[in-house]
């Protein structure tokens, strides 16, 4: 049983029909390990909740000075790289979301959830966001760690959700 209760799971006859057909025994068996791995991955991605936090928040201009980013948010590389706390993210993300550039958003993890002015950076993959890390409020979204080998603080990237704030 690698299927968790209440789980939707379509098998296409023609399509694996197909795939057999033109596939030797050993590619037969790699299909069969690769779909096990996909769906071990959907299923934990399910029970671990980050069905609901489908888009990875990525820290920016990481916090110096004990990490609390209380001197470090007063410098002028910092003002430059954002003067308050906000969130980047791709056009199509925020066209999805029907947000303009300085629209603010409820970026939601699994440690708090903020509301946040948005804007736009078109390098960005469709399920990326970052923002900058040296205000509390934005800090506040990840899990705080340390690095076993470094002892440094650790903000990785965090499972998030980006929705409208509610009125």
């Amino acid at each position: 049983g690698y299927l968790a209760k209440g789980t939707d799971f379509v098998i296409d006859s023609e399509e694996v029909s197909k795939k057999l057909a033109g596939a030797s025994k050993g590619d037969w068996q790699q299909m069969l390990k690769d779909q096990k791995q996909m769906l071990d991955q959907e299923l934990s991605a399910k029970e671990s909740g980050e069905g609901a936090y489908p888009l990875f928040l990525v820290p920016i201009s990481l916090p110096a000075h004990l990490g609390d980013g209380s001197i470090t948010r007063h410098f002028t590389w910092a003002k430059r790289v954002a003067a308050e706390p906000c969130v980047w993210a791709s056009a199509s993300l925020m066209g999805e979301l029907n947000v303009h550039e300085g629209d603010r958003v409820q970026v939601s993890s699994k440690h708090d959830r903020v509301i946040l002015p948005i804007m736009q950076n078109a390098d960005l993959p469709e399920n990326t966001i970052i923002a900058p890390v040296h205000f509390p409020e934005v800090r506040r979204l990840f899990a705080l760690q340390t690095d076993k080998a470094t002892g440094e603080l650790d903000l990785g990237p965090e499972r998030v959700s980006v929705s409208l704030p509610k009125k």
